[in-house]
């Protein structure tokens, strides 16, 4: 459990991290989340932010989010979210992260990294559901690429929030992704 702002060196959560309160994790090195590891609010009192910084790579092979955890910041040199990764700000009703009906507004996502790397069935989710009158939180996501795809800003029949790409980010998703989040 990490309830204040911590330094840690390089390592591998490979068992389930409660966040309580607004945290910064400061790591010195790489942090990866191993895919059977997940970090998570502590589903008591008020909502639980966590702030990541690290000055090397973060891997998210398992899950961020729930139990109260809302506000999600990653700044690293790369982000890479794995096939299966997930991060999620919803609040919900049930196992099913992505389509339990949402209980309160979504926290936000927001990733910073020269390189971010989102892999097929890799998933960022702040939606609340088609026709809910709950707030849908917002993805960020900042980072540089080499390539372009366009996309109409129309794109998208959820009720997701806004899905702001970094200046020096090319629009790199299709319309289904930005439809349950990304």
């Amino acid at each position: 459990t990490f309830s204040d702002n911590q330094t840690i060196e390089a390592t591998t959560f490979k068992e389930d991290v409660t966040i309580s309160g607004d945290v910064t994790l400061n790591v010195t090195g790489n942090l990866t989340i191993d895919d059977i590891a997940s970090v998570s609010g502590d589903n008591t009192g008020p909502l639980d932010n966590l702030i990541i910084k690290a000055d090397g790579i973060v891997t998210i092979g398992g899950f961020i989010g729930g139990k109260g955890l809302n506000n999600i910041t990653i700044e690293a040199e790369e982000i890479k979210l794995l096939e299966d990764g997930t991060v999620s700000s919803r609040h919900i009703d049930g196992r099913n992260v992505l389509k339990s009906v949402s209980n309160r507004d979504s926290g936000d996502i927001s990733l910073t990294a020269a390189t971010i790397d989102l892999a097929q069935g890799a998933s960022l989710l702040s939606h609340v559901g088609e026709g809910s009158k709950l707030q849908a939180g917002d993805i960020t996501l900042k980072a540089k690429a080499n390539e372009k795809k366009e996309r109409d800003e129309n794109d998208g029949d959820g009720n997701g929030g806004d899905n702001s790409i970094g200046a020096d980010l090319k629009e790199l998703f299709s319309k289904s992704d930005l439809s349950t989040g990304i």
